[in-house]
């Protein structure tokens, strides 16, 4: 890890005074934090260690490490199983948690690795998993984390913050789209005194979402007005793809199948009007995970249907399908952009699945005259996206930053999210001097009650 030393001074010798004290406040100025992400398969745990400057609103990412660690087949097995059961044997899901922190503990190991002689500078490590998510008697969610940080904090010695959605749910809120005020702090045009642009950062998975990153010049007080939609995304090619070909195509064979397949209107009108229809049964709720669940049971359907009757290559399908869902998230754009702000779009960027990454955005490409890049052009691998927001919201968390938007979770006002673990005596201590050191903007009254 290397810390970025800012020119105050002229002297040019190391060890004049001067310049040692400039390396000093510098250092001062700078801050490691860390990040996991445990993946929704239980596969794997991504990590990333993030160096920042700024506090608060005003935080700029400047270097990022990336590790991670494969989670053993009986441990993901478990946590596979602890997910989908109704009824928790604790003793079995304590042990299974605490295997869980065994690998993180060891992802934190490679990645103070490569902090090198900083590694005493790590303030915390925030973690984001799937969680278990639960309806109480009256359809109210409840979600309990799936991380052990007593165990965590304790093996790899440094304070844990994580649970970011219990709070979000405790004020009403959904617990869902926390990403949205990371995503802006890390890729919103926040220029000073020029920033002109509104960028939109896709995450393109199983389902797709969208988060309109207005521009900031630093002066605006409020929460900056990030906007996002929910659309279709890749999990019923996904499931067609592993019902059809015995191995799963990824990368070259994937492009090359989609360059060999046609564009079949008739399949794509067939989706169309099953999303219309199933929106107008869903029009009294959100469009939420029912919903997009719903969706790809019946596009996997009607798909199967229309490929027992016609004979077409899934080639043709899988080219459809990426057109289809491209030209979605298109529409998706526009109105949104069209609606909220009037700054133009000047940027598209795209966290999608390596497997569909190529098609995906030579198709947006040819439908917006924005400019499209990959979320990899911005220095992330595929899936470390989640880790470093992970970090961020963890910083957050220590600048004392409210993370949740409320007109995005649903929740009746901000607050701070993440539950907190102290490390061992000497992190902890250097973590509550960090938080006493920086004072946050004060807040309105109704917000801070």
């Amino acid at each position: 890890m290397i810390f970025p030393n800012l020119a105050l001074w002229n002297s040019r010798d190391p060890n004049d005074p001067a310049s040692r004290i400039d390396r000093a406040i510098t250092d001062r100025n700078q801050r490691l934090s860390a990040g996991l992400s445990v993946s929704n398969r239980f596969d794997k745990v991504r990590g990333a260690l993030v160096l920042s400057q700024g506090n608060g609103k005003f935080l700029r990412i400047r270097h990022i490490v990336h590790a991670e660690e494969e989670i053993p087949k009986p441990i993901r097995d478990g946590l596979l199983e602890l997910r989908t059961t109704e009824r928790i044997d604790l003793p079995n899901a304590s042990q299974l948690l605490g295997d869980l922190a065994d690998v993180q503990a060891l992802t934190v190991e490679r990645l103070k690795r490569e902090a090198g002689k900083y590694v005493d500078r790590v303030l915390a490590v925030a973690v984001c998993d799937p969680g278990l998510w639960r309806s109480d008697f009256d359809g109210r969610m409840i979600y309990s984390a799936m991380c052990d940080p007593t165990r965590l904090a304790e093996v790899a010695g440094v304070s844990v913050i994580d649970a970011f959605p219990a709070r979000d749910l405790a004020v009403g809120g959904s617990g869902k789209l926390l990403e949205a005020l990371p995503l802006w702090l890390m890729f919103a045009d926040r220029e000073e005194p020029k920033s002109e642009r509104n960028r939109i950062v896709l995450t393109v998975r199983n389902h797709a979402t969208g988060y309109l990153l207005p521009c900031s010049d630093g002066l605006d007080a409020e929460l900056p007005p990030v906007q996002s939609f929910s659309s279709c995304g890749f999990e019923f090619l996904n499931v067609l793809i592993r019902n059809h070909f015995p191995s799963n195509p990824k990368g070259s064979v994937l492009d090359a199948l989609y360059a060999d397949g046609k564009n079949i209107s008739q399949l794509a009108e067939t989706w169309s009007e099953l999303e219309r229809e199933l929106k107008f049964q869903f029009s009294n709720s959100s469009l939420g995970d029912s919903y997009r669940n719903k969706l790809a049971e019946q596009l996997i359907e009607s798909t199967e249907s229309f490929l027992n009757e016609n004979h077409d290559s899934l080639s043709s399908v899988i080219r459809t399908g990426v057109q289809w869902i491209a030209d979605r998230l298109v529409t998706d754009i526009e109105s949104l952009a069209s609606r909220i702000s009037p700054h133009p779009c000047g940027h598209i960027i795209v966290d999608c699945s390596a497997q569909y990454e190529a098609c995906l955005i030579n198709r947006l490409t040819q439908q917006v005259e924005t400019k499209v890049d990959s979320i990899r052009q911005f220095g992330f691998q595929q899936g470390d996206i989640q880790a470093v927001i992970a970090a961020v919201t963890g910083l957050c968390h220590i600048d004392q930053l409210p993370v949740n938007i409320p007109w995005l979770t649903g929740a009746d006002s901000q607050r701070i999210l993440g539950r907190l673990t102290p490390g061992r005596p000497s992190n902890w201590r250097q973590l509550v001097r960090a938080m006493a050191d920086f004072h946050p903007a004060p807040m309105k009254l109704r917000d801070a009650v």
